[in-house]
């Protein structure tokens, strides 16, 4: 059985597939979701102010919200390493913001 969180981020990606942003921001509006709700409001703030560009938006936030589920973790390179690294706490916190 899946965790609260992953099935939390699963029904934000099956609502964002649908065009529900505001069904995605409800749902993953707890504490410990807090990053993946960022990734979704961010993409609604721009869908607001760029009409035209938001399937591209909102497709944009469901990968993001894809990759904190399925990250390729076998992958032996740095590629993409910058970029967690940019979005973890200073402190070595959890990137997916979970204790």
């Amino acid at each position: 059985m899946k965790g609260g969180v992953t099935k939390r981020v699963e029904q934000a990606i099956e609502a964002l597939d649908k065009g529900q942003v505001k069904k995605a921001l409800f749902v993953l509006d707890t504490d410990k979701t807090t990053r993946h709700h960022q990734i979704v409001a961010s993409a609604a703030r721009k869908c607001l102010s760029e009409k035209e560009s938001c399937p591209v938006n909102l497709k944009e936030a469901r990968n993001k919200l894809k990759d904190t589920i399925t990250a390729a973790l076998d992958v032996t390179d740095l590629e993409g390493v910058e970029e967690m690294l940019e979005e973890m706490p200073e402190d070595g916190g959890n990137l997916a913001g979970l204790n």
